[in-house]
């Protein structure tokens, strides 16, 4: 009988221990484990293409984002719009489609996926609104920084862009760059600091506790709430992560700005600024006594904006983009730029005031291509030309037929890639 009952309890222990480790596998947040904490191995495999594009385990997740080997996390693809998220494309971007080519594509992170907003108000549709014509994908995924914004723009470019806006935070992207750079071993090769750890990482609890919030009293009386200890963590000048993550940061550019420059499109580089840096006058100007923390992080931060704008102005073909002064002027004219809780995100009236700001200072390097002739190389040895009006195309297959065609030669033909041609409907064809 006793050995009957101990060969039960066994039983009963080692069906615990695979129940366990089942749901370790499936289902990590059940026993404890945070879901972004998961290790994800990259295989060096070929996977099946559709099987690996049409992924159930991806289109079936139950959360916003999805583990990745390379770039940590990225979106749930076709996940639709709900509770302020979405709609993301196949490619897990917040997108109503994947175009086949697009005009300006911008990187970033939460700021630029458009936390607290609809798709329509994110500051990437702000701009398309107000660039006619133009075709706009946003490559945005909250919690990505300077690694992910370098591998997404080599991805970008096969979208043939004739500008690039690369969206800095600088409410925790030096950090985030420092633990991805230290933590995924695909990204070694930016350990700027051979001597760094990830044990040089701030000792920040987050989310932050109510204990660490400062409210400042507005002249209307409503109160907003900021996080100056997580804020200023994330910009400490004597943290040795915070100065390597800024490194990190300033060489993305830099290997980003190279490129640019190599192929003719613009690169623009904007620091969105934190939501304590946009109250930086009503705070400074309050008769409330400011805790250190903030203090600090108002300099800090200012003193890491003007790096980047400098480390982006020094390269060719890239272009630096101020959003602080006019955030920092709307806050006085504009209501609801931001929350009054403690969240750092815009809110519409805010990724307005950003989406304007980009627009007017990437406008004049949108190529679009107007109404006339343009030539395409399909190859050494052979062209295509084309016929453009409105939104029309005739296809001529060889400099002899255009010529035949059209009684003009084909000197001094603009040449531009196929993929620009793709949005207009071929209307005809002649050999």
């Amino acid at each position: 009988m006793r050995s009957e009952y101990i060969i039960g309890i066994c039983a009963w222990i080692a069906s615990l221990v695979i129940a366990v480790f089942v749901f370790g596998a499936v289902a990590p947040e059940l026993v404890g484990r945070p879901k972004d904490l998961e290790i994800v191995q990259l295989s060096q495999e070929k996977p099946a293409f559709f099987e690996n594009v049409f992924s159930r385990k991806d289109l079936e997740a139950n959360d916003l984002l999805v583990n990745d080997p390379i770039v940590v996390v990225r979106g749930r693809p076709l996940l639709p719009a709900i509770h302020g998220v979405g709609p993301h494309d196949l490619l897990g971007f917040r997108n109503d489609k994947v175009p086949s080519v697009a005009d300006i594509v911008t990187i970033g992170d939460s700021q630029t996926y458009g936390m607290n907003a609809v798709l329509a108000d994110a500051w990437p549709s702000v701009v398309r609104s107000l660039i006619p014509q133009v075709e706009t994908y946003s490559m945005a995924i909250g919690g990505w920084s300077a690694p992910q914004y370098l591998s997404l723009f080599e991805k970008a470019l096969s979208l043939e862009p004739s500008v690039v806006v690369v969206a800095i935070y600088t409410g925790n992207d030096a950090l985030e760059s420092f633990r991805t750079a230290y933590g995924v071993e695909y990204w070694r090769g930016l350990r700027l600091d051979p001597d760094a750890q990830l044990s040089d990482l701030p000792k920040v609890p987050f989310p932050p506790p109510k204990e660490s919030w400062y409210r400042l009293k507005r002249d209307d009386g409503l109160e907003v709430t900021f996080t100056p200890e997580l804020r200023a963590a994330s910009n400490d000048s004597e943290n040795r992560a915070v100065r390597v993550g800024y490194e990190i940061i300033s060489h993305a550019i830099q290997q980003m700005a190279l490129v640019a420059n190599a192929k003719g499109f613009a690169l623009y580089v904007t620091a969105i600024p934190t939501k304590e840096l946009v109250y930086e006058k009503w705070l400074l100007n309050s008769q409330q006594s400011l805790p250190d923390s903030l203090k600090r992080l108002l300099l800090n931060e200012r003193a890491h904006i003007e790096r980047i704008s400098q480390d982006t102005e020094k390269n060719a073909g890239a272009h630096y983009i101020d959003l602080i002064a006019p955030l920092q002027s709307a806050i006085d004219t504009v209501p609801d730029l931001y929350p009054v809780n403690q969240d750092g995100h815009p809110l519409r009236n805010g990724y307005r005031v950003i989406g304007e700001t980009i627009a007017r200072a990437i406008k004049g390097d949108v190529v679009l291509l107007g109404d006339g002739f343009y030539r395409v190389n399909v190859s050494d040895q052979e062209s295509w030309y084309y016929a453009k009006k409105g939104d029309s195309c005739v296809q001529f297959a060889s400099a002899e037929a255009f010529t035949r065609v059209t009684s003009r030669g084909v000197e001094g033909i603009m040449s531009v890639p196929l993929k620009r041609l793709q949005r207009c409907t071929l209307q005809g064809r002649y050999q």
